[in-house]
């Protein structure tokens, strides 16, 4: 009888036993299941917090974005067009066709080499044809670029003698954008490179502007903004 007893108790117990492994390794299965279903449950529950959020900042977003500078594209603008720096060209009549200028734009004078220079000079010395009191002065190779880096009155003339023949430039460059200044170097009658160079400079401005770190960090807030909602 001691026999069958104990025989009976060795059973139950491996019968407890086997019953708590099979549980333990159900709920090794089932653990990672668990902690997914409450993780998926709390961030259900802030779905709608995050969704608020970005409703109320989407605004605040599209104000910085509009307060931000627009991108100034600068101009190229081959000086007398096709007939380049050169006497006896009526340069008061190119500033009026291609006006107005604006401050980060590009004079490119083209010329002769050893017949003329490109003197800077203040509004005295343009009237008078002087030299004497000369901001810069270049006579090297064939042509010279010359921006115009502020918003004000710039004067130029040929100290070669024909400055008298008409050979001198006055420029007065605004504050600005100066994209709004391309539609003035578009005249058909302007030579192909200043048009050429002109492409060519607004495309090397744009690009610049869209390398800007703060331009990059605006659109990438957008976009992560734009995504959430």
């Amino acid at each position: 009888m001691e026999v069958y007893i104990h025989t009976a108790a060795i059973i139950a117990d491996k019968h407890r036993a086997e019953t708590t492994r099979v549980t333990e390794q159900s709920e090794v299965r089932q653990g990672p299941l668990r902690l997914q279903g409450k993780l998926s449950s709390e961030l259900r529950s802030i779905d709608l917090p995050l969704e608020m959020v970005c409703h109320r900042m989407l605004p605040l977003l599209v104000v910085a974005v509009a307060l931000l500078p627009a991108a100034a594209v600068a101009t190229n603008y081959t000086v007398g067009d096709e007939k380049g720096w050169n006497p006896d060209v009526d340069y008061t009549a190119w500033v009026k066709k291609h006006r107005p200028f604006y401050k980060g734009d590009w004079l490119l004078f083209e010329y002769q080499n050893g017949r003329s220079d490109v003197v800077q000079v203040d509004e005295v010395g343009y009237d008078n044809c002087d030299k004497a009191n000369a901001i810069s002065s270049y006579s090297k190779g064939h042509s010279y670029a010359f921006q115009l880096k502020e918003a004000k009155d710039y004067y130029f003339i040929c100290s070669y003698g024909y400055c008298y023949k008409g050979m001198k430039l006055a420029v007065t460059a605004k504050k600005g954008s100066a994209s709004s200044s391309s539609s003035g170097s578009g005249d058909s009658s302007s030579s192909s490179k200043s048009d050429t160079a002109s492409s060519k400079s607004k495309s090397s401005a744009a690009a610049s502007s869209l390398a800007n770190p703060s331009y990059a960090a605006l659109l990438a807030v957008a976009i992560i903004f734009l995504r959430m909602l």
